[in-house]
């Protein structure tokens, strides 16, 4: 969320805007540095403190036990936190040249910028604060929509490099917790597309967690990420397996966190403008795919798995999953295979659309996992949440057997993959 601000703050408050008095000594830039980016900051942090370095070849701006005031992201949801470092550095020489060339109207290169945060804890929940002590809905000071975002501010970003250690982020609704925490991740800038920024971005020890027990696992791995120009489209590109075990207990925790998401989100809806044509596309690429282990009394309830995932999403218009080579396995039974399976959605109001290539079961449109959600309909913990597990039978989605799934799907990632190089 502090991007945009960072890069506003270095490229304005980095030596060179005090090197036209040659009497200024290093040390008094820094302070002047330091409270300049502070100020920058003031409606995003609060509290701590700051200080500002600056010698020959490097510039750096460092604050210490800064609290995240609080955002407020939806009607009843807002975003706390606190960051016990951050650090953010640049090339001086590189610097004074950028904002020079700033100056006279020429265009050059951005300095590389360097950001380091230890001790990162952030926390989504729908207890707003007072109103009167954070940032408000009106202003979301954080929040630019992307056809604002200027090349300028654009060409900085292509040059940041992130270092985030010992991190959590943790969201409470619904009366649970869902808690995220990374021990390490470093995004670093690779030479992207003539109209695209990318980053190499290595992450270690992720795992989430629901309640308290662990429910999702990522193994460490060398992610890629592309940002097209002007944030026309963001593109990640995971190589990681995403394995995802789950109790009874756990799902319906999870059920009901999502009960309470669509509550916030409806009401967003009828907050906002309709128009929400400057949201970001977002695709999602997991190249190594995804299982789920559903269990019931330590024995095995449901079992899917897929071998590669496809995630796309157009704000205010459609999205769509799509799964390659599906098998599902319903209480350790054998298993049913499909080539394909796709799920698109038009809009909010739209029913689901789901295209398949699984056996038929006689004259039921009944899908593969139809009897463990059986299961999960006769137990009266689960009555808040029928309606959904209906839909998720097959009441309310429009279903499509296609015999030449195979051929459209290769067609469409033929699609995706001539989009990510024309970037």
């Amino acid at each position: 969320a502090t991007t945009e601000i960072y890069t506003l703050s270095l490229h304005d408050a980095l030596p060179i805007f005090r090197f036209s008095s040659l009497r200024t000594s290093y040390t008094s830039m820094g302070g002047a540095m330091s409270s300049k980016v502070d100020a920058l900051l003031k409606d995003v942090l609060e509290g701590g403190e700051s200080t500002g370095s600056i010698n020959f070849s490097k510039s750096t701006y460092e604050a210490r036990g800064k609290s995240i005031r609080p955002i407020h992201l939806a009607a009843g949801l807002s975003l706390t936190g606190k960051i016990d470092v951050i650090s953010v550095s640049s090339n001086t020489i590189a610097a004074g040249v950028g904002a020079v060339s700033k100056l006279l109207g020429a265009q050059t290169e951005a300095p590389p910028i360097n950001v380091k945060v230890c001790g990162l804890r952030a926390c989504i929940s729908n207890d707003l604060p007072s109103h009167g002590h954070g940032v408000a809905r009106g202003q979301r000071s954080a929040k630019t929509a992307h056809h604002q975002v200027t090349a300028d501010i654009g060409k900085h970003i292509a040059k940041i490099t992130v270092d985030v250690q010992d991190a959590v982020v943790e969201c409470k609704l619904g009366g649970h917790t869902l808690l995220a925490r990374m021990s390490h991740l470093k995004g670093i800038p690779s030479s992207g597309g003539r109209n695209a920024s990318k980053w190499k971005v290595e992450h270690r020890g992720l795992q989430v967690e629901l309640d308290g027990r662990p429910v999702l696992k990522v193994p460490d791995a060398l992610e890629e990420v592309q940002l097209a120009e002007a944030f026309r489209r963001l593109d990640i590109e995971l190589h990681a397996r995403i394995l995802v075990k789950l109790g009874v207990d756990q799902l319906l925790a999870i059920l009901d966190f999502a009960a309470t998401s669509v509550a916030i989100a409806a009401a967003e809806q009828v907050n906002v403008s309709t128009t929400r044509s400057t949201d970001m596309p977002l695709h999602i690429l997991l190249e190594q795919g995804a299982s789920l282990h559903l269990e019931i009394f330590d024995a095995p309830l449901l079992e899917a798995k897929c071998a590669k995932t496809n995630i796309s999403v157009l704000p205010s218009s459609k999205t769509e999953v799509c799964l390659e080579s599906v098998e599902v396995r319903c209480g350790g039974g054998p298993p049913t295979e499909s080539q394909q399976v796709r799920f698109c959605s038009d809009s909010c109001q739209e029913p689901l659309k789901m295209v398949h290539s699984f056996p038929s079961r006689g004259n039921s449109k009944a899908l593969p996992w139809a009897d463990a959600v059986q299961i999960l309909l006769d137990d009266p913990r689960f009555s808040q949440h029928r309606a959904w597990l209906e839909h998720a039978q097959c009441d309310g989605i429009d279903l499509t057997a296609a015999t030449n799934l195979t051929k459209r799907g290769r067609e469409e990632a033929e699609t995706e993959t001539q989009k990510k190089r024309r970037l």
